[in-house]
C-alpha cells in the first residue's frame, strides 16, 4: 500500500514536471519565433527609374575650356566635338523604368540593363573632349513588400576621357600602334569613377526599421576592364588602378549599363599588375559573376 502511494506520488510529480517542462519549451518556441520575426523586412523587388544625362557645367575640352569646342544638345544627352568629321557621346534608352530584385548577399542577382552610352569616333580634327560627368538620377520604390516612394537618389560618377593621338607609338594605353584595339591608330580612353559602385541608402519596408541598401551602376556588355597602368595615368594623371574602356579608332562603340541593388557592398579587387583586358567586370570582385546564381523563390 505504501509502495503504491509512493508510485502514484512519483507519477504525479513527473506529470507536473513534464507539464512545466513542456510549457517552458512552448514558451521558448514562441519567444524564438517572435525573435526571429523581429528582424526588419527586406525589400525583395524594386521599381527603379533611371534618368541619365551629361552635366553641362562639367564639360572640359582638351584645351581646358568649359565647354570649349564641345556642343551639348538633345536634353543634355548628346555631345559633339571636332572641326571635320565629328566625334561624339550619346546617352540613349533614358529615362527608363525597370523592376530589380534585391541581391541578398552573398547571393548576387543579374544586373538589370537600362541606359546605353555610345561613343562615335570619326577621326575628328581640332580640339576634343577631355572630361565630362554623367549624371544618373535614380528613383526607387519598393514593390514587394509595398512601401512608400523615397525621394530621388542622385548618383554621380566621373568619366575621364582622352581622345588619343592616332600616330603615337606606343599608344597611351601602353600597347603598340597597329595592333589589337589600336589597329587603326591609338584607341580612345575612358575611365569610370569607383563612386558608381555602392551608393548607400536606407529604406523602411513598413515595419518601422530602416535597412541599408546599396545601388551600383555597372557596365554589362563586358567592355569594362581593369586598364593598364599607362592607360590609367594617361586618362587620370595617376598610376592608381582604374576601370574603364578603350575604344577603337573610326568605330562606333556602345556600352550598356545595368543596376544592382544589394544588401551589402559589392567589392572591387583590381589585379596586382593591371593589364588591358586582363580582368573584365566578371572578375572584378563583384562577388564573382561567373558563379552567380539566381535565388529560388517559393
Amino acid at each position: 500500500m505504501i509502495l503504491h502511494r509512493f508510485n502514484r506520488a512519483l507519477a504525479n510529480a513527473c506529470a507536473s514536471l513534464c507539464s512545466r517542462w513542456l510549457t517552458s519549451l512552448l514558451a521558448f518556441a514562441v519567444w524564438a519565433a517572435c525573435a526571429g520575426g523581429a528582424h526588419a523586412a527586406i525589400v525583395d523587388t524594386w521599381s527603379v527609374s533611371v534618368d541619365s544625362s551629361f552635366d553641362p557645367l562639367s564639360i572640359v575640352d582638351s584645351s581646358g575650356n568649359t565647354p570649349g569646342v564641345v556642343t551639348i544638345s538633345n536634353g543634355d544627352k548628346t555631345l559633339r566635338w571636332g572641326s571635320a568629321d565629328e566625334s561624339g557621346l550619346d546617352v540613349s534608352n533614358s529615362p527608363i523604368n525597370t523592376a530589380i530584385a534585391t541581391s541578398i548577399m552573398p547571393t548576387l542577382e543579374a544586373p538589370v540593363s537600362n541606359v546605353f552610352l555610345t561613343h562615335t569616333d570619326d577621326s575628328a580634327t581640332g580640339e576634343d573632349l577631355d572630361t565630362v560627368t554623367l549624371l544618373n538620377q535614380f528613383t526607387l520604390e519598393a514593390l514587394t513588400p509595398v512601401g512608400t516612394p523615397d525621394a530621388p537618389i542622385n548618383l554621380q560618377f566621373m568619366i575621364d576621357f582622352q581622345e588619343a593621338q592616332n600616330t603615337l607609338d606606343p599608344c597611351p594605353d601602353g600597347g603598340a600602334n597597329g595592333l589589337a584595339v589600336n589597329v587603326d591608330g591609338c584607341g580612345d580612353l575612358f575611365v569610370i569613377g569607383t563612386d558608381a559602385l555602392n551608393y548607400a541608402f536606407t529604406y523602411d519596408a513598413g515595419d518601422g526599421e530602416a535597412l541599408e541598401y546599396y545601388v551600383s551602376l555597372v557596365e554589362t556588355t563586358g567592355e569594362l576592364q581593369s586598364l593598364s597602368t599607362d592607360a590609367c595615368f594617361a586618362a587620370t594623371g595617376s598610376y592608381d588602378p582604374c576601370l574603364g574602356f578603350i575604344t577603337p579608332e573610326n568605330a562606333t562603340t556602345a556600352f550598356e549599363f545595368g543596376t544592382y541593388i544589394s544588401t551589402a557592398p559589392l567589392t572591387v579587387q583590381p589585379p596586382p599588375i593591371p593589364t588591358p583586358g586582363a580582368l573584365s567586370l566578371v572578375g572584378l570582385g563583384l562577388l564573382t559573376l561567373a558563379g552567380m546564381r539566381r535565388r529560388h523563390r517559393t
